[in-house]
C-alpha cells in the first residue's frame, strides 16, 4: 500500500525530513538507521514526525559546535599526532645516520712498486 505524504502534512519521508532539517538525504537515512532521528514505518515507508524534524533542526542551529566540526576536530587532532611521529622518525634517522661510524681505512702496509 502506498501512502502518499503531502507538503504540510504530520509525517515526512526521510528526504523531506532531511531537506526540512538542512542536511542531504544521505545523512537523513543514516541519522533514521542510527536512531538519531526517530522513525516510524508504515509498510514500506519509512516516516518521521514533521514535529520531530522541526525539534532536530531548533537543536542544530542552537548548538554551538555542529557534528560535523567535533568530527574535524578529532580527525584534526589524529592527523597532528600521526605528523609527530612522521617527525619523529625523520629527526630519529637523521640522529642515526650522523652516528654512523666512518669506515676504517684498512693498514696494508706501504704500496707495493
Amino acid at each position: 500500500m502506498n501512502i502518499l505524504i503531502k507538503s504540510g502534512e504530520g509525517l515526512l519521508s526521510i528526504p523531506q525530513a532531511g531537506e526540512l532539517i538542512g542536511v542531504t538525504r544521505i545523512t537523513a537515512w543514516q541519522w533514521a538507521k542510527d536512531g538519531k532521528m526517530p522513525t516510524i514505518t508504515l509498510g514500506k515507508q519509512t516516516l518521521v514526525f514533521r514535529q520531530t524534524a522541526e525539534e532536530i533542526k531548533k537543536q542544530r542551529e542552537a548548538a554551538p559546535v555542529s557534528e560535523k566540526n567535533r568530527r574535524l576536530e578529532l580527525r584534526k587532532a589524529a592527523l597532528q599526532k600521526e605528523l609527530e611521529q612522521i617527525e619523529k622518525q625523520i629527526r630519529d634517522k637523521e640522529q642515526k645516520s650522523k652516528r654512523k661510524p666512518k669506515r676504517a681505512k684498512a693498514n696494508v702496509g706501504p704500496p707495493m712498486t
